[in-house]
């Protein structure tokens, strides 16, 4: 058997992606489907990204220099 998809709304998907699993499904009436688990979002973007631009991502997170404050960046912009 082919595993099935279904696509969530723009809402769905957020509240699925900033939950902590699992996440209950139930349909209209109340009752219990199933439970959806999260993908790892660092794991897979991590999977995805060939593995020196993970290090170099890493590396910056790690020395993040020098930063504007807002109001500077205001100030530049004429605001």
């Amino acid at each position: 058997m082919d595993m099935i998809q279904i696509t969530l709304s723009d809402e769905q998907a957020r509240a699925v992606a900033e939950s902590t699993p699992p996440v209950l499904v139930v349909n209209s009436q109340g009752n219990t489907l199933g439970q959806i688990t999260p993908v790892d979002q660092e794991a897979l973007v991590r999977a995805l990204m060939p593995p020196e631009k993970w290090e170099e991502l890493q590396r910056r997170m790690s020395e993040p220099g020098e930063y504007t404050t807002l109001k500077d960046i205001k100030e530049r912009l004429g605001w």
